[in-house]
């Protein structure tokens, strides 16, 4: 697996040393949802924002993405059934703990997912 690589440079500032991250590290989101076109408008606006944004249809496949690629958010969209968020939920909770699911609304995603990372 490839991780991202972190660049730290060090500054001498007013005699003290500081360290400065001159390549910040991109949000990863996987997007969960039922409509592919309607995903690919998501994955657009998140791109935009400067994320990294994949998509996933069905459990199993955000699972699978889930384990290979550490994502910073799985967004859920509007149209997923209740049963289908719960089991998402359970993955989450259970394998990939350091993972925020957000349940977000089709006109406020971006802004529900700045809101959840600190962006």
């Amino acid at each position: 697996m490839i991780k991202n690589r972190l660049i730290i440079l060090l500054f001498l500032h007013r005699n003290k040393l500081e360290l400065r991250n001159t390549f910040p590290m991109k949000k990863r989101i996987l997007v969960f949802g039922k409509t592919a076109s309607l995903m690919e408008l998501v994955l657009g606006k998140f791109k935009r924002e400067g994320w990294d944004a994949e998509a996933a249809y069905s459990v199993k496949q955000a699972v699978r993405k889930l384990g290979e690629v550490e994502f910073d958010a799985l967004v859920v969209g509007g149209g997923v059934d209740l049963s289908t968020r719960t089991d998402l939920q359970r993955h989450i909770t259970n394998e990939f703990p350091k993972t925020i699911m957000i349940n977000a609304l089709q006109g406020s995603m971006v802004n529900q997912v700045k809101e959840a990372l600190s962006v």
